[in-house]
């Protein structure tokens, strides 16, 4: 069994942990078992605990500790530490999930074996006791070394359970913990259910598929995404996301190379919308080449195999020097400026270049103003 280094937890974390469990059973539990298991930094601490919420608002203000009550009708408190938030969540079982995402009805226990089995996925059903003990009753330590996403379960119940799953079951391919394998049975539920995504909202669908974009090896998870019919396959085989380092990128990249258009629109998170949009910016020749974006930009241009954007003339050096105004006539002229670099005009000097949508200009049909 691997050595749980729990001093990889924020100190703040471990002293919330100890004094929830000096109260009752509280365990560590989710992702921070799995990163631990696999030697990595957990990214969030979750713990669950025989407490009843209120018993654990009272032990957070008890240290001045502030909560959110957000998920508290489903057992779930937020702790505000020093070092972060912490989830605290009391030992539930649940009723069935009649809008694919939610329960009917949660009803909390003593029984933390029976909150570990109904999570999703074996490897994300792993608790650590205070005292270092592993607590594994679905078997996700071995799965985990063996490189499997396995379900707890039976797959199609824990899918129909919360659709949000078949993506998810996806996504963890592209992980920080090597390279991982769905479990056949699996997959073949999360094929049989490619369908449900389009029920799901597009801020839920743009959140997951973010999360894919930020591991380290997007492609696996895309790749085998396509495989199970989840969206097409890629446009432009052998060109491999993860050779783009900025999410920025990334995304206008996965724009370019998959379709999702079956689902209707994913909703991407705001800072990574905004992200690709200063990235698209150079990238069109609208702004400098310059900062991380402009590094972003010439990485994407080579990968889309585009002119490098440093050859670009801005657009407000074109309107300058061609005496042009800002909207569709300067777009033409960045659009020509773009086909023109693409098609062997990169040994062009500015003066060549300038001459050329100079002439460009000219020949416009006077509608285009």
């Amino acid at each position: 069994m691997p050595a749980f280094r729990v001093e990889r937890l924020p100190a703040a974390a471990r002293c919330l942990w100890a004094v929830l469990d000096g109260r009752a059973p509280t365990w560590l539990v989710g992702g921070a078992v799995r990163d631990l298991a696999a030697g990595l930094d957990p990214e969030d601490v979750d713990l669950a605990t025989a407490l009843r919420p209120y018993e654990v608002r009272q032990v957070a203000c008890a240290h001045g500790l502030a909560v959110v009550r957000t998920g508290e009708a489903f057992g779930r408190i937020g702790v505000q530490t020093a070092q972060g938030l912490v989830d605290v969540t009391t030992f539930r079982e649940e009723g069935a999930y009649e809008d694919a995402r939610h329960p009917t009805r949660v009803r909390f226990t003593d029984d933390g074996i029976r909150d570990l089995r109904r999570r999703d996925f074996t490897m994300n059903a792993m608790a650590l006791s205070v005292d270092g003990r592993l607590i594994d009753p679905t078997g996700g330590l071995r799965d985990l070394q063996n490189g499997v996403i396995r379900a707890v379960g039976d797959p199609g119940r824990r899918l129909d359970e919360d659709h949000l799953r078949v993506l998810r079951a996806i996504r963890f391919l592209s992980y920080r913990l090597g390279p991982m394998r769905l479990d056949p049975g699996l997959a073949e539920a999360v094929a049989a259910r490619r369908g449900v995504l389009r029920g799901i909202s597009s801020r839920r669908l743009g959140v997951e598929l973010a999360a894919i974009l930020s591991h380290p090896c997007p492609d696996r998870a895309l790749a085998e995404g396509a495989r199970l019919g989840l969206w097409a396959p890629s446009r432009l085989p052998g060109r491999r996301l993860s050779r783009l380092g900025d999410a920025g990128a990334r995304l206008l990249a996965l724009a370019r190379a998959y379709d999702f258009e079956t689902w209707g629109r994913p909703e991407w998170p705001r800072p990574l919308r905004a992200r690709a949009r200063k990235i698209a910016r150079v990238l069109a020749g609208t702004d400098p080449v310059e900062g991380s974006e402009g590094v972003a930009a010439q990485e994407l241009a080579s990968w889309l195999g585009e002119p490098d954007p440093a050859r670009f003339l801005r657009a407000g050096e074109l309107m300058r020097c061609l005496q042009i105004p800002a909207g569709r006539v300067l777009g033409q002229v960045l659009r020509e400026q773009r086909r023109m670099l693409a098609d062997g005009g990169e040994g062009r000097s500015r003066a060549e270049l300038l001459d050329h949508l100079r002439q460009f200009v000219q020949n416009l049909p006077e509608s285009s103003d």
